[in-house]
Parts: structure tokens; sequence; C-alpha cells
């Protein structure tokens, strides 16, 4: 749902759930309460996936919830060991965050990941390396497979805009190396490369920007940090939805039947 999100925002944006009425629905950074989860579960009846590991539902930053008017067969979440993967900054905690589940669409096993990737401290190498374990995971899947969620892929070409968004989120320049190679291009290129190097396919626009400041649609440094990966399904359509109070642009889209 993005950063800078406080009650009159949130009303906001239930109201635009309620509008578009989807059959699955991926939130990221999610400042849960039971109130807020139990209104969108009311909203399309739906089975709630969430991190098994919440102690309470009231108290976790940045949590990633799937909603389903499917049946869910089975959930879980990945774990990241390293532990780079989750720090405190001023008792707010960034870390990588991935929950998955198993869900009946037509009487096949459709696996759907909902990721969430680590900003704070964190460069185009770490990033890499934990996009590729959850891509090794969903390579165990037996069936169709959707991978989406925010995986802030900030860093943007050598210049100006990369100085200072390395410096803002305090990131290492040791990170932007490849193999040895100081990487020059923006992040979302060698991000997608990855992706497909493992026979995924990303179904949006690698062009697309994706972010703008709080409450604007003013997208400064034109960054794409929300992608969808898919594999053994067909996508109909794919919409990038005007922003509605959240930082992240909405992306919806139409699988086959």
């Amino acid at each position: 749902m993005g950063q800078g999100i406080t009650i009159s925002t949130y009303d906001k944006i239930l109201k635009k759930l309620n509008d578009l009425r989807v059959d699955i629905l991926c939130l990221q950074e999610l400042f849960p309460s039971r109130k807020r989860v139990e209104q969108i579960q009311k909203l399309g009846n739906y089975h709630m996936v969430r991190e098994k590991n919440l102690i309470t539902i009231d108290k976790i930053y940045n949590a990633c919830f799937i909603f389903s008017k499917y049946p869910i067969i089975d959930s879980g979440e990945i774990e990241f060991k390293d532990p780079a993967a989750v720090r405190k900054i001023k008792k707010i905690v960034d870390t990588n965050r991935c929950t998955w589940t198993d869900i009946k669409f037509n009487g096949d096993k459709v696996r759907i990941y909902n990721c969430h990737l680590k900003l704070i401290q964190t460069g185009i190498a770490e990033r890499l390396k934990f996009m590729n374990l959850i891509l090794n995971h969903a390579k165990k899947a037996s069936g169709p497979v959707i991978i989406c969620g925010d995986m802030n892929t900030v860093i943007p070409a050598v210049g100006l805009a990369r100085k200072i968004i390395q410096k803002f989120h305090n990131i290492p320049d040791q990170d932007q190396y490849i193999n040895g190679e100081y990487y020059q291009k923006d992040e979302r290129y060698i991000f997608e490369k990855l992706v497909e190097s493992l026979t995924f396919k990303n179904i949006t626009d690698t062009k697309q920007t994706t972010w703008a400041f709080p409450h604007t649609s003013f997208e400064i440094f034109k960054l794409k940090l929300d992608w969808f990966f898919i594999k053994n399904i067909q996508h109909k359509s794919i919409q990038f939805l005007p922003y509605t109070s959240s930082d992240h642009r909405p992306i919806l889209v139409n699988f086959s039947a």
C-alpha cells in the first residue's frame, strides 16, 4: 500500500478496492490492524493469507497479505536467513517479505507469491540475491506461477539521480558491483534479465514508472518498483491504474481461464 498511509487515505484506498472487486488481491507494506484486515476481507468475501510468523496482526510493519476469492490449498512464506535481510531503522523494520499461497482455479493449482524486497542499505547485488532465492523457490512449484510485488528496484542509471537515491537510502557503493564490475545501467534491466534467465516472464512494461512522491502523482526519478512475473499461465491484459493515495501505482492483471 506504500508509505504515508493515514486513516483518511486508507479509507480512499478501501473505496478503490471496493470499486475494483478483484478476485485476488496482493497488498504490500500493509500496516494492519484487525479491523482493517476484516474490512478488506468483507469486500470480496476473501480467504486471507498472511505471514505465519506474525505474532499479532496489530503490531507489524510492512506486512504482505494475499486475499483470494478462490479456495486456498496451501500457504507459507520464504525465510530470508541472511542477517542482512532484516535491519532496524529508527524502530522501523526494513525487511524482505514474501508470502505465497496455492489456490484452486478452474481445477488447477496456481501458486501466487506476494513480495516486498528490502530498500534501506540495499543495492543491486543484494536485491538480486534475494530475488534469485524467490525465483528458485517458485521453480519448484508444479503448476502455474504468479510472482508480484514491490521489489524496490530503485537504482537508476549512473548520474545525479543515482547519487541522490544512494545517499538518501544509505546504499553501500560496493553493492552496485556485479561480477566485479560497477553496474552503470538502471537496476530494472539486470533485474529483468535474472527473471528471464530462470524461465519466468515479465508481463509489465519495463519502462513503466510505478512510484510517485507520496500523496502526489509526481513521478520523481521515474522509478519502476512493482512487477509481475509469470510461468505456465497466460494473461489477457494488464493495466497501470492511477495513483490512489498510495505512493505506488496499482496494477490490475486479467489472467486467462
